[in-house]
């Protein structure tokens, strides 16, 4: 039983170990600036169109909506990419 224990409890200090260094990574740290920054741009996209058109009643179909969602999409395929190759790499 004590050697189970002890490496269970080597795996998840080795685990965390390479995560805590993985996350302290200037690649990972501007992935997740650019999910953050893609999902904040998606979510509030309707209010930046109001913003822009001066109006309330903004449509589904309004170009300005689509572009600023589309680019909160691309921010988040960029932070996928990057995670991913960081990842790989």
């Amino acid at each position: 039983m004590g050697i189970l224990l002890s490496s269970v409890s080597d795996f998840f200090s080795t685990y965390f170990n390479n995560m805590g260094l993985m996350l302290k990574s200037v690649d990972v740290i501007i992935g997740v600036c650019f999910c953050v920054l893609g999902v904040a741009t998606a979510v509030l996209a309707r209010r930046i169109t109001r913003i822009i058109r001066k109006r309330n009643d903004i449509d589904d179909n309004d170009p300005a909506l689509i572009a600023i969602k589309a680019t909160g999409l691309v921010f988040m395929l960029v932070a996928f990419l990057i995670l991913v190759l960081e990842i790989v790499a």
